[in-house]
């Protein structure tokens, strides 16, 4: 089942119909694996799509589901992508307070930039 149920999820395009079908899923009793989380959440972060990435994250926080690094660096390199860092920081903290290892990020200060020059 999860198998068919990633594969349909990952063919759609819309967000509602990705909504309505992760609902529909949800409602049929099974529960959602974080890999499954964590591909639409990616999928809604690539299209640049916040407020579905944060409607799947909600329902995963109220199905007892603790978002993992992957979870977490889905949103934050969404959230970094659309140029809120504030909010980027915010749950990359949250990531850190929690002992799941951040993804350094020069955006976010988390990363040294490196400081090479073409002068020789």
């Amino acid at each position: 089942m999860l198998l068919h149920t990633k594969s349909f999820l990952s063919i759609l395009e819309k967000p509602n119909e990705i909504l309505r079908l992760f609902d529909r899923m949800i409602e049929c009793g099974v529960q959602p694996r974080m890999d499954t989380y964590v591909m639409i959440m990616r999928k809604f972060g690539r299209w640049g799509f916040l407020r579905p990435m944060f409607i799947v994250w909600q329902k995963m926080e109220k199905l007892g589901c603790s978002p993992n690094e992957s979870a977490y660096n889905a949103l934050i390199d969404a959230l970094v992508e659309k140029g809120m860092l504030d909010m980027a920081r915010k749950y990359d903290e949250e990531m850190i307070a929690k002992g799941l290892s951040a993804r350094p990020r020069v955006e976010l200060g988390t990363k040294l930039v490196s400081n090479e020059s073409d002068d020789g």
